[in-house]
């Protein structure tokens, strides 16, 4: 797997690295994170369509069409920190890349935050360890520079038994809707005295739309990717979904897992994008809650249509109070929460 990238973060051996990139509460910061994963994922996806012999290669760049499961597996606590991934999938333009995160004892300094690019003769497969933290599969596609349609893929070449190890543990990062109730169907069975029952069983709640929070904001050229328009990188999914979490829970919060994230459409330098995210679900019994994040694009008149440019399902746990139930009080927000609360009940039962 020539793909193989892999890139440090010297949280750790490096105070001066660390408090760039610390967070409010003296952790590491999940949104830096999220970036890093990204740009391996970037750089993964371009090191494999990249073939020095093929003279002839169509121009092409890869972009990111969905994450899942970006799983935390361990406590994150200030330790020098090695970002690996590679390919572990391809289709007729798509890319799939495993991307993990693991403690290492002692960060390279002459290394500092400079990736790897060049074959290495340590361990070049992401399979998860003992002493992996994070772990998260990445949906790319590849895309002609000019014309931004899709483009063929270089195949992928598995040559030991370890690598087809770690194309199985891909695989089973994936998501499921088994366990999910039909939506549509749930959501058009209730009425306003289902509602009302439900508000009135479950003691204490907030209603799902006072927990929305929104912010907008003007896609600048920093924001850009090589192809122009905004980077997923970039993109403060977790900010803007830490702020309803903090809000509802009314403690501390701990990111557990970002379920998925998909994105939808390019959007170009200038684009005005608001940001909305609130609270769909909510279980009292593990202290849990979902948190979903949805990008618009204004329209020519300045106003914010259907159009999502983005989402995103985030799980945080309540560190420090009970958390609050949550209760649908239209149809839309019912449909979200039917579906998270399959999609938990799926967890629980091991099924994804």
């Amino acid at each position: 797997m020539d793909s193989y990238t892999e890139k440090v973060l010297p949280f750790k051996s490096s105070p001066s690295f660390l408090e760039k990139t610390i967070a409010h509460n003296g952790e590491i910061n999940m949104g830096y994170l999220l970036q890093n994963f990204d740009e391996i994922a970037y750089v993964v996806g371009t090191k494999h369509l990249d073939i020095p012999s093929c003279l002839h290669r169509v121009p092409s760049h890869i972009l990111t069409a969905s994450v899942e499961h970006f799983h935390i597996l361990h406590p994150i606590t200030i330790q020098d920190i090695k970002i690996s991934g590679h390919v572990v999938n391809v289709g007729t333009s798509s890319i799939e890349a495993l991307v993990k995160a693991e403690i290492i004892s002692c960060a390279d300094k002459s290394l500092g935050t400079r990736m790897k690019l060049k074959d290495s003769t340590i361990n070049r497969i992401a399979a998860p360890t003992p002493k992996t933290i994070l772990i998260a599969k990445f949906n790319m596609v590849a895309v002609n520079i000019e014309t931004a349609k899709a483009v063929k893929t270089n195949s992928l070449i598995t040559t030991n038994l370890r690598e087809r190890r770690t194309q199985e543990l891909a695989n089973d990062i994936e998501t499921s809707t088994d366990g999910k109730p039909e939506t549509s169907k749930g959501a058009n069975n209730i009425g306003a005295n289902a509602f009302d029952k439900k508000k009135n069983s479950m003691g204490e709640y907030k209603l799902i739309r006072d927990t929305a929070l929104q912010n907008a904001f003007i896609v600048t050229p920093q924001d850009r990717s090589v192809l122009g328009y905004l980077f997923g990188g970039k993109v403060t999914i977790f900010v803007i979904s830490y702020w309803p979490s903090r809000m509802f829970a009314g403690s501390n919060v701990r990111m557990y897992s970002l379920d998925e994230a998909k994105f939808h459409s390019k959007v170009n330098v200038g684009s005005t994008v608001k940001l909305t995210a609130q609270v769909i679900y909510s279980s009292e019994d593990d202290n849990m809650f979902q948190v979903k994040v949805v990008y618009s694009l204004s329209d020519c008149n300045g106003t914010f249509g259907g159009a999502e440019a983005m989402t995103a399902n985030f799980t945080f746990l309540s560190l420090d109070k009970k958390i609050k139930n949550v209760v649908p009080m239209t149809l839309k927000e019912n449909e979200l929460y039917i579906e998270e609360a399959g999609y938990s009940t799926a967890c629980q039962k091991g099924d994804l």
